[in-house]
């Protein structure tokens, strides 16, 4: 069973999105095995605190910049509190021989815009009162996961012993 995520201001804001697209001689099925190999990846790092899963992605909404769709994804962000509204989602399109794939950086808002926000500055307004809200440690954790989220696509290529006659990769930031 597939969760709902509901792109809109209320719930999640795309923060940022990121396309490869792969050439393949014969791309039947990829799309599926592609998005079942980034879940593999995922679980195979052992990263504590990982939280993988398949999500339905709803777009659209009265003041959206995406028209209304929905697609499969694989989901997966920490469950730490102090990561657990940054997302990450995987999704693949299949035309013809070609795969695009697209990653997709997502902010979830936890009782819409206004309480993330205060949330936000109460929170480094502490840090700045008392030396600090984060702890060197947990910044190392921060940094690992979000390149993990690179890493799984280079492992997910490499598992699926397919290799694309042509591939073009968006620059990671």
């Amino acid at each position: 069973m597939s969760i709902v995520v509901n792109i809109n201001p209320k719930q999640n804001n795309i923060d940022s999105k990121h396309y490869f697209t792969r050439w393949y001689e014969n791309a039947d099925g990829l799309d599926t095995k592609f998005l079942e190999a980034v879940k593999n990846a995922a679980k195979s790092s052992e990263f504590p605190n990982i939280v993988i899963e398949d999500v339905t992605i709803n777009t659209g909404g009265c003041f959206s910049l995406w028209k209304s769709e929905s697609f499969p994804a694989v989901q997966f962000y920490s469950s730490r509190d102090d990561l657990s509204n940054y997302r990450c989602c995987f999704t693949v399109n299949k035309f013809g021989n070609v795969l695009q794939i697209s990653l997709i950086f997502i902010v979830h808002v936890e009782g819409g815009c206004l309480p993330y926000l205060i949330k936000l500055a109460s929170a480094f307004k502490l840090g700045m009162l008392f030396g600090g809200g984060k702890s060197l440690i947990a910044d190392d954790y921060e940094a690992a996961f979000n390149n993990l989220v690179w890493m799984i696509l280079d492992v997910t290529d490499k598992n699926l012993n397919i290799t694309p006659l042509h591939k073009e990769d968006a620059s990671k930031p």
